[in-house]
């Protein structure tokens, strides 16, 4: 494998979605955003589960990936060495989350959280009620999160909260850094999973990055092929620049079947869309039926140091803590 390339991923699974990290060294990225407890279920219910499984996660990332991988809650983190650094990241905010709660969750190292994954919550919602917007709770969990220093993550966001969070934030003139860690264009194809033109530019005007996901059903309403990557990658940069646009592959890293990765898709799927309203299907990652990130990053006519690397390295540079 071509380790040359830096490879940044901002939405990565090290290991097959829905179980605990496994790190296999030498097919991993250099630099990964990785959800580090479920977005579904009690964790989301009770911040104490939520926490356990962070923990969970990380004692196993540790014994996974040894001193060969290290989590990046600060800038100098992210020192040049062959370690891959990973961030930690949630996709929903907990129903009891609190000031308190925040804090706990700076302190095991979490640095990017979204406010809703698909339903809507106190905070507003995420992709199944597009019309939904920011609640008074949801403000108020932006007030602290600035203050604490994490990076709002507005994937899967619904469209109305995405715009009322970035126009809060920019009325009550908040440091916070935002990202859109996967998601396709809505402007290409319009599933409810991915965000339109607007939200995107607004994001990248911040100086804040979006990531393209490799969901073959977020990109095409039936090509599985590489091809609506790319053209979501394409039309990414025309809205948002070449220097804010990311790969956010939502796709797992290692040495998987496609009988692996279909048994993974089945059991994510009755989790996470018992009911079909996202419209999933298998194979569901478009980066693993066309084969490994590495082997297909000098396709296209894009940037692809920046896009596929440097430029979410940039970001989390800006973005983390100095200490």
């Amino acid at each position: 494998m071509d380790k040359k390339l830096f490879i940044g991923d901002a939405m990565a699974f090290l290991g097959l979605p829905g179980e605990l990290p496994k790190v296999e060294m030498g097919m991993m990225p250099n630099l990964a955003h990785v959800t580090c407890a479920p977005p579904v279920g009690l964790c989301v219910k009770h911040t104490g589960l939520l926490l356990r499984a962070i923990e969970r996660f990380k004692v196993e990332l540790a014994r996974s990936g040894g001193d060969q991988v290290v989590i990046a809650s600060k800038v100098t983190d992210l020192d040049e060495d062959d370690r891959m650094k990973v961030v930690l990241g949630l996709q929903n905010m907990p129903d009891d989350i609190n000031h308190t709660a925040l804090r706990q969750l700076r302190a095991m190292g979490v640095r990017v959280l979204a406010l809703a994954y698909d339903k809507a919550n106190r905070y507003g919602s995420g992709c199944l009620n597009l019309d939904v917007g920011l609640t008074e709770a949801g403000r108020g969990v932006l007030r602290c999160m600035a203050e604490l220093g994490f990076i709002l993550d507005l994937s899967h966001a619904g469209h109305r909260m995405a715009r009322e969070a970035l126009e809060w934030i920019d009325r009550k003139n908040l440091d916070m850094e935002v990202m859109a860690s996967h998601c396709g264009c809505y402007a290409l194809y319009p599933h409810i999973f991915n965000l339109p033109d607007d939200v995107l530019h607004a994001i990248a005007k911040r100086r804040g990055v979006v990531g393209i996901a490799g969901l073959t059903f977020i990109l095409h309403q039936e090509n599985n092929g590489i091809g609506p990557f790319f053209d979501h990658l394409e039309h990414a940069v025309e809205v948002c620049g070449k220097n804010n646009v990311v790969i956010g592959s939502a796709a797992p890293y290692g040495k998987y079947m496609m009988k692996e990765e279909q048994t993974a898709f089945v059991k994510m799927n009755a989790l996470l869309d018992p009911h079909g309203t996202l419209s999933t299907r298998s194979p569901s990652h478009a980066l693993i039926s066309q084969g490994n990130l590495y082997k297909f990053a000098m396709l296209g006519e894009m940037p692809v140091e920046d896009i596929f690397g440097k430029n979410l390295l940039n970001f989390f540079r800006r973005s983390l803590p100095v200490d």
